[in-house]
């Protein structure tokens, strides 16, 4: 039974894996980001973008991609044209957009814009991760 159990334990977290640590809103995520001394990686997503949810889908829910983004940076999901986050600092100019955002508030690497698949937007993660 002890065996069961454990098997199942690891099939269900192998089939969610690790999930990405969201912080609350963009506020807190600058917050927390000054006090690790992190960047903020701020993914602004629109309703109803079917490429928003594509990269959550198939890029932000795999495992070593939440593990690298909760390991190096603060991320933060906000919602386009919902005022949480400064707009005018960070030019959206389709959804999805994700910004390497410093701990001063300051865009620090060129943003991803659009859906672009796991192993490029890793790529991508690396690089903005050395331009703090």
């Amino acid at each position: 039974m002890k065996k069961i159990l454990c098997f199942c334990i690891l099939a269900v977290s192998l089939a969610f894996g690790t999930q990405i640590n969201w912080a609350k809103d963009y506020k807190s995520a600058l917050n927390q980001a000054k006090s690790d001394n992190k960047q903020v990686l701020m993914v602004v997503e629109s309703p109803n973008c079917p490429y928003c949810s594509l990269l959550k889908e198939d890029v932000l829910s795999s495992s070593s991609v939440a593990n690298f983004i909760n390991k190096n940076f603060v991320p933060v999901l906000v919602k386009q044209n919902d005022g949480t986050y400064p707009s005018s600092t960070f030019q959206v100019y389709g959804t999805p957009t994700t910004f390497f955002v410093n701990n001063n508030g300051e865009e620090s690497y060129s943003p991803i814009i659009g859906y672009v698949e796991k192993e490029k937007y890793f790529k991508y993660l690396g690089m903005g991760l050395n331009h703090q």
